[in-house]
């Protein structure tokens, strides 16, 4: 229900679908309105579409002539100074959704505890 302050007599009721996601934007943090705006089907598709269009848009950024990507350049004096943090430094800076997109497609959490693993032993050796 949400009662307007400038007119007392008018109250809103909300759906039973839409009530939790009223009272987290009222009281809530942003995760759990997040939470609670994607536990809605039809809105988590809106999102997704909203969200492909964003990332459609950044690889389009991407791939113009205009403004050529830094895997645009060819000639041999950008090739003999290719580096794959200034791949990952321009993404965040024209294309950061796809970006963590990818990040997130490769994210491994046993591997970090592996890497972590293997850094003990060895200095558990030394």
């Amino acid at each position: 229900m949400i009662q307007y302050p400038n007119s007392p007599s008018r109250v809103v009721k909300l759906t039973v679908t839409f009530e939790t996601y009223g009272r987290q934007l009222a009281l809530g943090d942003i995760p759990s309105m997040s939470r609670a705006f994607v536990s809605m089907t039809d809105v988590k598709k809106e999102v997704v579409k909203l969200i492909c269009q964003e990332v459609t848009s950044e690889i389009a950024g991407l791939c113009s002539t205009s403004n050529p990507y830094v895997l645009r350049k060819s000639s041999p004096d950008d090739l003999t100074k290719f580096i794959w943090e200034a791949v990952h430094d321009e993404m965040k800076i024209r294309a950061s959704i796809y970006l963590q997109f990818l990040e997130a497609a490769v994210a491994n959490d046993s591997q970090k505890r592996n890497v972590l693993k293997t850094k003990r032993l060895l200095q558990f050796l030394c």
